[in-house]
C-alpha cells in the first residue's frame, strides 16, 4: 500500500506523526545526542489515542507514523500493538508506518515480522558506511546487522559521518550503494565545527568524489 499520490507534491499530501517508543538504547554511538537514556516508554493506551486522533482528524492529509526511540526494536511487542490497532480499523486516511533502528535485534521474529508487513511497515536503518567506518562510529556492531535483508526490503539507509569518519565519506556511501541500496541519505553528526578549514577541504574532496560516482551512475540516487 503507498500512501503517496504522485499528482500532489508529498508535503501536501502526508502529516509525520513521530511517537518516541523508549529513551533506551542498546548501543552507545560516538556522536550520540540523546543523553537521557533512561527507563522511559510510551504509555500504550495513550499512544492508540494519539494515533486515533490523528487518524480520525479532520484534514486532508494522510499520515506517516514514525516509531523512534533510542532503539524502537526494545519495545518489538508495542510496535506490534500499535500496528494491529491500526490495521484492526478502517480509517478515513491511508498511513504507512516507519521505524528508525541501528538493526541489531533484527533477527529471528522481529526480522520475520518486518519481512511480512512490508505493504505498512518500512523501515529506516542507521549504517555508518563500510564495516571500518560503522565500528568506529556506532559500538563495534557492524557484524550484528543483517545488511542484505535491509537492502532487499526496499529499507531506507541512513549515515552519518563523524568527524573520525568524514575521510572516508564517499567510499562509506558507495559501499552502501553497492550493497544494494538504491537511496543513501548521509548527514553529517551534530556537535563538531564543520566550518574548520581542515574539515572544509576534507568534506570537498569527498562531495567531489561522490558527484564523479553518481555522474557514471545516473541510476541511483
Amino acid at each position: 500500500m503507498s500512501i503517496y499520490n504522485k499528482e500532489k507534491p508529498v508535503k501536501q499530501q502526508v502529516k509525520t506523526i513521530i511517537l518516541i517508543l523508549t529513551h533506551q538504547c542498546n548501543l552507545n554511538c560516538i556522536y550520540c545526542y540523546e543523553h537521557n537514556k533512561d527507563l522511559t516508554c510510551i504509555d500504550l493506551d495513550n499512544a492508540k489515542r494519539i494515533l486515533e486522533n490523528e487518524m480520525l482528524s479532520d484534514d486532508e492529509l494522510d499520515r506517516e507514523i514514525e516509531f523512534f526511540g533510542g532503539e524502537p526494536f526494545l519495545e518489538f511487542d508495542k510496535i506490534v500493538d500499535l500496528h494491529n490497532f491500526l490495521m484492526s480499523r478502517k480509517w478515513p486516511k491511508k498511513w504507512l508506518t516507519m521505524i528508525t533502528t541501528n538493526g541489531t535485534l533484527v533477527h529471528g521474529k522481529i526480522k520475520e515480522w518486518v519481512y511480512r508487513n512490508q505493504e505498512t511497515v518500512k523501515v529506516a536503518l542507521s549504517a555508518d558506511g563500510t564495516p571500518e567506518m560503522h565500528n568506529i562510529n556506532r559500538s563495534n556492531s557492524f557484524i550484528q546487522i543483517d545488511l542484505n535483508f535491509f537492502a532487499n526490503t526496499n529499507s531506507v539507509v541512513k549515515m552519518t559521518v563523524s568527524a573520525k569518519t568524514l575521510s572516508y565519506l564517499s567510499d562509506g556511501i558507495i559501499y552502501l550503494h553497492k550493497l544494494g541500496f538504491k537511496t543513501v541519505r548521509a548527514n553529517l553528526a551534530f556537535g563538531i565545527d564543520w566550518s574548520d578549514e581542515d574539515n572544509m577541504s576534507i568534506y570537498a574532496r569527498e562531495l567531489r568524489r561522490l558527484a564523479d560516482f553518481y555522474i557514471e551512475n545516473p541510476q541511483l540516487r
